[in-house]
């Protein structure tokens, strides 16, 4: 609980090992009264060597009470990083509580014999063929992210839209950008490729539109494997997609000369507080 109006209460970790790309935390919250921004409990995290922390969840409204369960992602992560939980509060007769924090599959993985459908990494660590070159650290060394550059359309939003193009027959458009979306406990404090603020990725607020608006991005073209070919082709995403006024993220195939286009993948918007990986199989005849 708080003390007198207008304290702020923070409370962090030591420095912590090195953890691998999928980590998580999870924590139970109760926050009852202090609605729009009168009380505030935000999750920060510090990357190693960092004095200034940044914010990766934060909840400002008024949650009736009750205990509620999170999970938020954490992502690969240097050692002598540091996690910290910090409440605001503005007025009196309102109540912050946070309880049971774990932290779950954060173990780096080690070096072993690779199975079928594995590649071995520079550390001798086996992880999944799929996952080398998605611009995420499952090796723990980096070294599933150094020779990428035979990968077709490849692309960290960091100098624009990469071949991509915003359609012209959609209602509205998706935004470049860095940071926090502004939105509570909703949208990414933080891009997926470095993990923090400077980062870019691609957003929309939905809020701001009506019901049913599309916002539609072009991907550019290239030729994927055949349906007979011995290499898979893959299309590999990282969303952030939790709650809101989003209702679903739609991914299509389109061939050049057909009229429609073939929907690979329907993503519902209830999903965990964290970026996400999709993979998708492309096949052509």
């Amino acid at each position: 609980r708080l003390g007198e109006t207008s304290d702020v209460a923070n409370i962090e970790t030591g420095p912590l090992y090195q953890v691998a790309a999928d980590c998580k935390v999870e924590f139970r919250y109760l926050k009852d009264g202090g609605g729009e921004g009168k009380t505030k409990l935000s999750l920060l995290i510090y990357d190693a060597n960092s004095t200034e922390p940044e914010v990766i969840w934060s909840q400002e409204n008024d949650m009736s009470g009750i205990w509620l369960l999170k999970k938020v992602g954490i992502g690969a992560r240097e050692k002598n990083w540091r996690i910290a939980m910090e409440g605001l509060k503005t007025v009196d007769n309102t109540t912050l509580l946070f309880d049971s924090m774990h932290f779950t599959n954060c173990s780096l993985p080690v070096p072993e014999e690779c199975q079928a459908g594995q590649k071995q990494c520079k550390n001798g660590v086996c992880v999944a063929t799929e996952q080398f070159c998605d611009f995420s650290n499952d090796c723990g060394d980096w070294s599933d992210e150094f020779e990428c550059d035979s990968y077709p359309s490849r692309c960290n939003f960091e100098e624009g839209l990469c071949g991509f193009v915003q359609a012209d027959t959609d209602d509205f458009d998706w935004v470049w950008r860095t940071g926090s979306t502004d939105i509570d406990g909703l949208g990414p404090d933080e891009d997926h490729t470095y993990g923090n603020t400077t980062g870019h990725y691609l957003f929309i607020e939905p809020s701001e539109e009506a019901i049913d608006s599309i916002a539609r991005l072009i991907g550019p073209s290239f030729k994927a494997a055949t349906a007979n070919s011995q290499d898979n082709c893959n299309v590999r995403i990282w969303f952030h997609m939790h709650g809101g006024d989003i209702t679903q993220l739609n991914i299509y195939r389109h061939d050049e000369g057909t009229p429609t286009d073939t929907l690979l993948r329907t993503i519902s918007s209830e999903q965990e507080y964290a970026w996400m990986e999709a993979i998708l199989k492309i096949e052509t005849n």
